[in-house]
């Protein structure tokens, strides 16, 4: 059960991130992907989940503020 809840928060956090990052193609192949290698793949992506999100807030800082 334990294990079951850190997966479920650590896909909540992939997904989250891939949907700030606007990128949806990497999550169809991630759940066509075997269990074993998904966990290691969101592993993976928690980790380049950090410097992505450095880049995002590099990049969105450099960006003028919207026009509303």
């Amino acid at each position: 059960m334990k294990t079951t809840s850190k997966l479920t928060t650590r896909l909540v956090l992939v997904l989250a991130l891939a949907r700030c990052h606007g990128t949806t193609n990497w999550r169809i192949i991630h759940i066509n992907m075997p269990k074993n290698l998904r966990v290691t793949a969101i592993q993976r992506k928690l980790k380049l989940g950090n410097t992505v999100r450095q880049l995002h807030g590099a990049a969105r800082a450099s960006l003028p503020p919207p026009s509303t």
